[in-house]
């Protein structure tokens, strides 16, 4: 067994504590969010290291260099009309760029520049999230992962036996047989109450995720949710919110991020989506997914994704190292499309896709507006976030992007 130790990180000021850390976040956590992050961005976290058990090894020539790495991935997500991301090395910022168009006002239809610091609808990317608060609530609960999901559901939903059979591990890994992908109540509860659409083998689908915003409220308080769902005739709205408190206790608060939402925050710039080709330029909001969410649907910065990134990969302070091992090793939250494998091992990584039918052809395609999110940790300690506020013809493969790139980033010493 490997024992991990905390270290101080190097701010340039001094040595900073993860405990001071998140005690000068607290006492500031009523400032604007970007401000906060600004001042953060060298110190991310206290570092987790560990003592290696030393082996004989070929010596490795080769060396990750963050600017190759940076250059590549500018390159090739040039064409896009915006695009902002964050690369962290051993727990800490280490370059980041933003460039092009993040948001037009609608006013005078005047454009202003993506940014790191500017909040953006990370789409699916939010399944990574939702997966870490599964992880720990059913813990904290004594709940295994491989337990069904049927008691955890709303009573009046009048699951049936099929679906109430699904488990845990089937939701997170979309191999529950569900197929569709609307995330409103009305069409969860319809699914719920039905029939498996599919075999329960891998096949996507945002309801798997959807459904925690109903599941992850009565697994924290049964009594509670309980009483509310035979009282309350908001009932819906209020599992919707619940489900966003878990999510901000369980992760976003170890963290230092206060106060995410399913919804653009008043104040706060936020990033839109836009299509490549064709004209006039057509800037699409995401709007409010605080009932929607669960699949989908948290705006978060693309700096506040890194720092997320950071602290679940360095820290124990999210996921304890089972409960990483866990999540990495059955793919919970993270993509297989997306979860590759380099000449240097295995990269654990998300995207997030969202798009608008401009043209009303139902599909994806020239003219459309669109957004993508990319969320992913490397074998060498690095992290990427990455943001881009449009789309060509079709979604961009941001994990064939991030390979090459990654790739291309070792060279000889």
């Amino acid at each position: 067994m490997q024992e991990c130790s905390f270290h101080p990180v190097s701010t340039g000021l001094g040595f900073v504590s993860i405990s001071i850390l998140h005690t000068f976040i607290a006492k500031f956590n009523t400032m604007k969010k970007n401000l906060i992050l600004l001042l953060l961005i060298p110190c991310f976290i206290s570092l987790s290291s560990c003592e290696k058990e030393k082996t004989k090894k070929a010596p490795d020539t080769k060396i990750f260099k963050v600017e190759l790495f940076k250059a590549s991935l500018e390159s090739q997500l040039n064409s896009a009309m915006g695009y902002a991301f964050v690369i962290n090395k051993d727990g800490q910022w280490v370059d980041s760029t933003s460039s092009g168009v993040g948001y037009q006002n609608a006013s005078n239809g005047v454009t202003g520049p993506a940014s790191v610091l500017f909040d953006i609808n990370i789409a699916s990317v939010t399944k990574t999230i939702t997966a870490m608060a599964a992880i720990k609530l059913l813990e904290e609960k004594g709940l295994s992962v491989e337990g069904t999901i049927g008691n955890w559901l709303p009573g009046y939903w009048n699951a049936s036996g099929p679906m109430s059979n699904i488990t845990f591990r089937q939701l997170l890994t979309h191999t529950s047989g569900i197929r569709q992908s609307n995330t409103s109540w009305d069409s969860l509860q319809a699914t719920i109450s039905g029939q498996l659409e599919g075999a329960q083998s891998y096949s996507y689908s945002n309801a798997n995720f959807a459904l925690f915003r109903a599941l992850l409220p009565k697994i924290n308080d049964q009594a509670g949710f309980d009483a509310l769902e035979a009282n309350s005739p908001s009932f819906e709205t209020w599992m919707s919110n619940k489900y966003i408190d878990i999510v901000q206790t369980q992760v976003f608060d170890p963290a230092g991020i206060f106060n995410a939402s399913c919804n653009v925050s008043p104040g706060v710039t936020t990033m839109q989506a836009f299509n490549e080709i064709g004209t006039p330029l057509v800037a699409q909001n995401a709007g409010d997914w605080t009932e929607l969410c669960g699949g989908g649907g948290f705006y978060l910065s693309t700096i506040e994704m890194a720092r997320l990134m950071a602290y679940v990969a360095h820290s124990n302070f999210i996921l304890t190292q089972s409960q990483k091992t866990l999540m990495d090793g059955s793919l919970f939250g993270w993509d297989p499309g997306d979860s590759f494998t380099t000449t240097r091992g295995q990269v654990y990584g998300k995207d997030g896709a969202l798009f608008w039918d401009n043209d009303g052809d139902t599909q994806v395609s020239g003219g459309d507006s669109g957004l993508q999110t990319w969320v992913g940790k490397f074998p060498n300690g690095v992290e990427l976030s990455l943001s881009v506020t449009s789309i060509p013809s079709n979604f961009r493969n941001l994990a064939t992007i991030v390979k090459v790139a990654y790739e291309l980033a070792w060279v000889d010493e």
